[in-house]
């Protein structure tokens, strides 16, 4: 049985609808608002959706469904083959807080985790991360979106593991670019997960990683 605690905790969630997985974020920055948790990264992979942020270009996803969200960005798509990320943490206060700074560490965490995995990695014109050597050359293979609500960030990063990814993205424009600039690292799973963790490490202390069935265990005593 997890208890409740105000520890940092990691979570692998394996896949999950992105409408239940925006409820338990929404749940879990209320949570943490009130210092009832700790800070949280969940680990998760959604079923194929497209999703747009705060910003919409409409000519960018005229041919899909998507899903409205108050992160930043435009339109993106989720699905098989990518690992989603999503820190729930606190970042500042309701009156200030430092947005560029948190956006700047999570992508040099990205970046050094990519790095740690043997890609070379630089920035693009749009937040997101693209590197040289993908498998199908120098390509956009992380997308970065946040939310900050009252000093709590949540939402977060994309990153393309697998091929089996890169349709999805051909029915739109990606955050108003082409459907070629997305590649790919080919690389599995566990091993960006592992290589993010151990770089999150850098900067705070999560003392604590759980599987799907722990997480839920421990979601469901918070739920109330």
């Amino acid at each position: 049985m997890i208890s409740r605690s105000t520890s940092n905790l990691t979570a692998d969630i394996g896949i999950i609808g992105f409408e239940e997985a925006l409820e338990i974020q929404h749940r879990l920055r209320e949570l943490r608002e009130q210092d009832l948790i700790g800070d949280m990264i969940l680990f998760l992979e959604h079923p194929s959706v497209y999703t747009v942020g705060r910003h919409p270009n409409p000519n960018n996803f005229s041919s899909v469904k998507v899903i409205s969200t108050e992160r930043g960005g435009d339109v993106t798509y989720h699905g098989p083959g990518q690992l989603v990320i999503y820190p729930i943490m606190k970042i500042g206060t309701p009156e200030k807080v430092d947005v560029r700074k948190y956006v700047n560490m999570v992508q040099e965490i990205i970046i050094k985790s990519m790095e740690t995995l043997g890609f070379h990695c630089h920035l693009g014109e749009e937040p997101g991360i693209w590197v040289y050597d993908s498998p199908v050359g120098d390509r956009k293979v992380a997308s970065l979106g946040m939310a900050i609500v009252r000093g709590i960030a949540f939402h977060g990063i994309s990153i393309n593991l697998t091929a089996e990814v890169l349709p999805g993205f051909s029915r739109i424009n990606p955050c108003g670019m082409d459907s070629n600039v997305m590649g790919f690292l080919g690389i599995s799973r566990d091993k960006m997960i592992h290589a993010v963790l151990k770089n999150f490490s850098a900067y705070y202390n999560f003392e604590m990683n759980l599987n799907r069935e722990q997480f839920f265990e421990f979601y469901g005593t918070l739920k109330n």
